[in-house]
């Protein structure tokens, strides 16, 4: 990576994982408001598909962070940062979610859009898919 704004935001998204992979949304959080500006939206490919919402600001992403691994232990494997531009970050990862009151597990393909605005986090959008995180990642610059 390069010393881009995009690419200085690499290893604390990083941060973000390994503590996600960790279950310590203390830590998430941490980073979070390290890189992100106060009215951060991020649209999750899982649960905005089961609740049809974006979740706002510092507040929403605790909501949602604590949710998630409150249902799940994660796993982030096969992370990929890709800097698509001076100003957006595409991580792609095969993720593993085990219930933890069910213990079923499911693998899947993610891809997470990070778009930044003066440094900072300003919109997240995770995809289902590497094939449509791609393409919305490349459709920036169109």
């Amino acid at each position: 990576m390069t010393g881009t704004a995009a690419g200085l935001l690499v290893k604390p998204l990083g941060r973000i994982f390994d503590a996600l992979d960790r279950g310590d949304v203390d830590a998430v959080l941490v980073v979070v408001e390290e890189i992100c500006h106060p009215e951060v939206e991020l649209t999750s490919g899982i649960g905005s598909a089961v609740e049809g919402r974006t979740y706002t600001g510092f507040d929403g992403l605790r909501e949602w962070f604590g949710d998630l691994v409150g249902a799940f232990e994660l796993s982030y494997n096969d992370r990929e940062f890709r800097e698509m531009n001076e100003d957006a970050v595409l991580f792609l990862s095969r993720l593993e979610l085990r219930g933890r009151g069910s213990g079923a597990s499911v693998i899947q393909e993610l891809g997470t859009l990070f778009e930044s605005k003066n440094g900072l986090v300003f919109r997240a959008v995770t995809y289902r898919s590497h094939r449509d995180a791609i393409a919305a990642a490349e459709a920036l610059d169109a």
